[in-house]
């Protein structure tokens, strides 16, 4: 408890002000999200994408589109939102894979950048096919 009760003093009353150039705007209050540039702020991320992704992948569905659909709604539990259009879809192993959010089609996609990396439906497989020869054997 402690921890969150300095979280809370942390955030209470925090505000900002806009700089443009000279100009200095008045102070407004900060009441979303988390500091950037803030050394907790991955953390704090984390523990709620965490419990976003656990509440999710609670039930047994294995259709993209519904996943998709339960990771959404239960970011907006948390305040945060899924773009429909800057989401991509991967497939492990080439196929056609048609997946919706809000009434927008996702793009399939055979590689995409990640945190400066490149992963690519192929390598993934690969690194699969790896692991699962790993833990049979």
């Amino acid at each position: 408890m402690i921890f969150i009760e300095l979280l809370q003093t942390a955030y209470d009353g925090s505000t900002s002000q806009v700089r443009i150039h000279d100009e200095v705007s008045e102070e407004f209050p900060i009441m979303t999200g988390v500091r950037q540039g803030d050394v907790m702020s991955p953390l704090l991320f984390n523990i709620v994408i965490d419990a976003i992704m656990h509440k999710a992948f609670e039930g047994h569905d294995t259709e993209a589109t519904h996943i998709l659909y339960d990771i959404s709604r239960h970011s907006k539990l948390y305040g945060l939102k899924v773009n429909a259009e800057k989401t991509k879809v991967l497939t492990t192993d080439g196929s056609p894979m048609i997946v919706h959010l809000d009434g927008v089609q996702i793009k399939q996609v055979q590689q995409f950048q990640y945190l400066g990396s490149l992963v690519e439906e192929k390598k993934v497989a690969s690194s699969v096919e790896i692991l699962i020869n790993y833990l049979v054997t």
